[in-house]
């Protein structure tokens, strides 16, 4: 699956842009954050950066 998927967006201006939307990264943010896990496991360190 590829976490490359622009959505067209409204900006704090008023005007539309076009911003990557990761959801299933950002449930994993949230999750470390919260401390609901602890660590992230990732096969390649390039694949883990946003």
């Amino acid at each position: 699956m590829s976490s490359f998927k622009r959505r067209r967006v409204m900006l704090p201006d008023g005007t539309y842009g076009y911003r990557v939307v990761r959801p299933d990264w950002e449930a994993i943010l949230t999750a470390l954050r919260r401390g609901e896990c602890n660590a992230l496991a990732v096969v390649d360190i390039d694949r883990a950066d946003p």
